[in-house]
């Protein structure tokens, strides 16, 4: 009997267990996806699995699409940035992310925008990497979770082939490894 109400009783708190690991990112991400004046896109492991199936001669590229879990990019259309009043997607995300398990990649600040990446780590490898951008003038978020090498995230921006949302951050981190 005891087995029993345990186990009920560990059934009916799972939904609120899995809830509370949700980060903020994934609320914010939760909150706008399919919205009116909202972009979203989420590619799934299975995607991934379907790509890492082609023949490729790239070894570097098929290590990366090997290592991906999923990536969702929020990004709010350029056409309802005024129709839109109070989002800013870096105050949402950056006001409740734990700033413990997370490290600052990169921030940048201008006068209408903020842009910061920050990464999870965990053996060496990027477990979850986050660019969160927010302001007046853009709004942008992007999730990239798997087992990453470090040195892999501007091939990532490549080979995804997306222009804006934040993409381009990307790219300047390839810079700034290669100039260590």
């Amino acid at each position: 009997m005891k087995k029993t109400g345990l186990l009920l009783l560990a059934g009916l708190l799972m939904p609120f267990l899995l809830q509370a690991q949700e980060n903020a990112a994934d609320r914010v991400f939760e909150k706008y996806a399919g919205k009116d004046g909202f972009t979203t896109v989420h590619i799934t492991k299975g995607m991934f699995n379907l790509v890492s199936q082609l023949n490729t001669d790239d070894q570097e590229a098929a290590e990366l699409i090997n290592g991906l879990e999923s990536v969702k990019i929020l990004a709010m259309d350029d056409d309802h940035q005024d129709g839109v009043a109070g989002v800013d997607f870096y105050n949402e995300v950056v006001r409740d992310l734990p700033a413990k398990g997370y490290e600052e990649l990169m921030v940048v600040q201008e006068k209408n925008e903020k842009v910061k990446i920050l990464a999870r780590t965990e053996a060496g490898y990027i477990r979850e990497l986050l660019l969160v951008a927010g302001g007046a003038d853009d709004n942008a978020l992007i999730i990239i979770r798997g087992k990453l090498k470090p040195e892999s995230l501007a091939s990532l921006s490549k080979g995804m082939n997306v222009h804006g949302a934040g993409m381009e951050y990307l790219e300047v981190l390839e810079e700034l490894e290669a100039g260590k």
